[in-house]
């Protein structure tokens, strides 16, 4: 889940068969993940750039985690530059966190007394989607205004998003939805 670390990563040296390599020298080892950071224990959680693979061994563990729901990348990239070194990837799957609250989507302007389509979106605190909500958002605005419907009810088929139209009342200036 978003904000919190993975289980236990492992990166293995291999030679060009695909066998364990137990190596001769220590080799550094730079870690990449999107927006993500990576630690080589889960407690105290300090962020690393680069994880070493000592010699004698063959593999070296670490923990990722990043706020970004989806697929992420994770590569291991060998540092010394010498030939022969492949970079490793894993593509490591991220679930949004339990939602927290709303977000509300819209045209940034429209002509006064027009429906407009609104998207509301169930939202982890990390403003990710959370596409298992299931629940119902009450829609308020801070002027006269007609929601169709009031109370939006998200079932498993909406996904954390529904759409819904919004009476603009009959005067300019900005408006404030709340979910």
């Amino acid at each position: 889940y978003v904000g919190l670390p993975t289980p236990k990563l492992t990166i293995e040296c291999q030679d060009s068969l695909g066998n364990p390599l137990r190596l001769f020298t220590k080799r550094d080892i730079r870690l990449l993940g999107g927006d993500g950071v990576f630690s080589q224990f889960v407690s105290p959680w300090i962020d690393i750039l680069t994880i070493q693979i000592p010699a004698g061994e063959t593999t070296a563990d670490f923990y990722f985690k990043t706020t970004e729901g989806g697929e992420v990348q994770i590569t291991a990239r060998e540092l010394s530059g010498e030939p022969g070194w492949t970079d490793g990837t894993l593509i490591v799957t991220v679930l949004p966190a339990k939602a927290v609250g709303f977000s509300i989507e819209t045209l940034s302007s429209y002509n006064i007394g027009d429906a407009v389509s609104i998207n509301v979106k169930a939202t982890d605190e990390y403003g990710n989607l959370y596409e298992g909500y299931e629940g119902v958002a009450a829609l308020s605005a801070e002027t006269t205004s007609n929601f169709v419907p009031s109370l939006l009810e998200f079932g498993p088929a909406d996904q954390g998003s529904k759409e819904v139209n919004w009476v603009n009342p009959n005067y300019a200036g900005a408006g404030r939805v709340y979910a």
